[in-house]
This record gives structure tokens, C-alpha cells and sequence, in this order.
């Protein structure tokens, strides 16, 4: 008896993407082992460096599965201690922060959508940090075309953002749905 052990039949074969933490997504054109192998040179090649595979048949392009990964991420945060209000179409909160001039201090609403927010207590708003330093840059760009319009003449650092309590943290997460194939060859 003679045994072939070549490649799959056509519908047995399979590509894939290997999305990393790093930014990049690998390509895999050659599937033909099954997913289980893969999903072990996966594990092996890339540790806990992988976010999720992809896998779809090289013939239809028809997707097989996603499989994920047992992630822990950070966050930078930033927690703020100051009035906030929700918009009419509670879609997020208008945080009131206080801008100075010389000695004159005006307030601004900021808009910061649910999804930004982390977390939302009556004393405090936890905020991404990138987020934050943004629509804080945005405020100052916002007051300093609002001053200019009105015909003042402003510096470039003269708008500054008034003492207020703030709390830089790191929150971790963890993504605790990994899964797995559970068919070698669908």
C-alpha cells in the first residue's frame, strides 16, 4: 500500500494573519498542516506577543475563525478631579477645566465621549492619558482663537491650564477570553 503524504485537498488549505502587540500583522500564505500545528508555531514563534490569528480557506477566501489570545495591557490614565455634566444625547461628559490668562481664569467645557472614560465616579473621571493631553491642547488652541477673534493679541504659552487635582495611573487589563480551534481541518 502506498501512502501520499503531500499537500491537502483544496479546501484544506488555508492562509492566515497573525496580529502582533508590536503593531504589525504577519501573513502565513501555506497552511497545510491543519490549525492545530499552526496554532502551536504560533505559541512557540511569537510567546505572548500575539493579540489573535485570523484563518481563511486559500480557495473561497471564506473566513474559518479568529482565535485570541490571553492578553494583560497597560494603560496610561489620568484620573480628574473636577465638575462634569453629561451632554443631552448622554453619549459622553462636558468636564469643566479651568484656563488662565495673565490673571484672569476662564473656564471650558471639554467633551469626552464614554468611550474615552475608563471610569466615572461623582468625584472623579478616569481619562487615556494621550486623550487627555490632547483636548487639553485642543482647549488652549480653542481660547486662543476665541481671544484672537475678539481682537486681543495672545502669546504662544500664554493660555495655561490652572492648578487642578489630577492622578497619573497605569491600569492593567486583562483579556481572559483566549480561544482556541477545535477542528484541525474545518
Amino acid at each position: 500500500m502506498l501512502f501520499y503524504y503531500g499537500m491537502a485537498d483544496k479546501n484544506k488549505r488555508y492562509e492566515a494573519i497573525v496580529k502582533l502587540k508590536s503593531g504589525p500583522a504577519v501573513p502565513y500564505n501555506s497552511l497545510n498542516r491543519g490549525l492545530f500545528i499552526f496554532e502551536k508555531f504560533v505559541k512557540a514563534q511569537y510567546k505572548d506577543e500575539w493579540i489573535f490569528w485570523t484563518v481563511r480557506r486559500k480557495t473561497t477566501k471564506e473566513i474559518i475563525g479568529t482565535f485570541k489570545n490571553n492578553t494583560t495591557f497597560q494603560i496610561k490614565a489620568v484620573r480628574v478631579y473636577l465638575q462634569k455634566q453629561e451632554n443631552k444625547g448622554k453619549t459622553g461628559l462636558f468636564v469643566r477645566f479651568p484656563f488662565s490668562r495673565h490673571t484672569a481664569i476662564v473656564n471650558r467645557n471639554l467633551f469626552f465621549s464614554h468611550k474615552v472614560i475608563l471610569e466615572c465616579t461623582e468625584e472623579y473621571i478616569t481619562i487615556i492619558e494621550n486623550i487627555f493631553d490632547k483636548a487639553i491642547e485642543q482647549g488652549k488652541k480653542e481660547l486662543e482663537s476665541y481671544f484672537i477673534d475678539k481682537g486681543h493679541k495672545v502669546a504662544p504659552e500664554e493660555i495655561q491650564l490652572t492648578e487642578i487635582r489630577i492622578e497619573k495611573i497605569l491600569i492593567t487589563r486583562t483579556n481572559e477570553d483566549g480561544t482556541s480551534p477545535t477542528v484541525n481541518f474545518p
